[in-house]
């Protein structure tokens, strides 16, 4: 616990050079889309949040230098799954999760809270810049419309590169 205070502390003090690229990130990303003022979200436990509307989808991106001071992570919400065809989408899920993991930056998940499909893509705050993020929000943003209409995405049974999902050319 000692080395998470001190992790909050630099953060604090302005002293984290990736919670620092973080906020270049988003700013750079809400300077993208449109949105005057950057709205970062601390939950209390060293995650901070910023998310909005992409095309009537709700997305985000979620950093902890306390968890993992080198990755951030794009948070997509697909939606809920109508009882009835729950059992054969989570399956879909599952299976695209197994192409997915090969992938090694991203998986669907469901929130605990709300019961909603999330797709959550690990990224590196380093390496990628606000473009990719916004390119990269937009095809997740894209695959929720898709997967909306019937529960399940093309790509589960065809034989797309799961990689292309969340990736528009950054690599995590």
């Amino acid at each position: 616990m000692e080395y998470s205070m001190q992790a909050a502390e630099r953060r604090d003090m302005g002293m984290d050079p990736k919670f620092e690229r973080f906020k270049e990130i988003t700013s750079e990303l809400h300077r993208l889309i449109g949105i005057d003022q950057i709205a970062l979200a601390d939950d209390q436990d060293g995650r901070w949040i910023t998310d909005f509307v992409l095309d009537d989808v709700d997305v985000g991106i979620t950093y902890s230098s306390v968890d993992n001071p080198d990755k951030a992570h794009l948070l997509c919400i697909f939606g809920e799954v109508e009882e009835f065809e729950r059992c054969e989408a989570m399956l879909a899920l599952m299976r695209l999760n197994f192409r997915l993991a090969l992938a090694g930056n991203a998986s669907f998940s469901i929130n605990p809270v709300t019961n909603q499909v999330v797709l959550m893509a690990s990224i590196d705050v380093e390496r990628v810049d606000s473009q990719s993020i916004l390119n990269s929000l937009v095809r997740l943003s894209e695959q929720a419309h898709s997967w909306r209409t019937g529960h399940f995405l093309d790509l589960a049974t065809s034989g797309e590169d799961a990689y292309s999902l969340c990736s528009s050319g950054m690599r995590a």
